[in-house]
């Protein structure tokens, strides 16, 4: 029973390898995990997301309390005979 067992596990591995072998190793330093974790947080994305948004909303307030120039002409003719 176990041989059978090693047998269909072997072959397994040779039809699959990449099942088993596919991952690859990388070191990291600690900083490097915590700038990844950052970049990855969902959370951390939907906040600098908002805070473009305030910046930009300040930037509309600041531009309506700009004082508003407007001008206009008009012309008529008074036709007399």
């Amino acid at each position: 029973m176990t041989q059978k067992i090693k047998t269909a596990l072997s072959v397994l591995i040779a039809a699959f390898p990449a099942l088993f072998f596919s991952q690859q190793i990388k070191q990291m330093t600690v900083g490097e995990v915590a700038e990844m974790a950052v970049q990855n947080h969902q959370q951390l994305k939907v906040s600098d997301r908002n805070i473009d948004i305030a910046k930009q909303n300040i930037n509309v307030a600041k531009l309506q309390k700009l004082p508003t120039i407007t001008a206009s002409t008009s012309q008529f003719y008074l036709g007399m005979r």
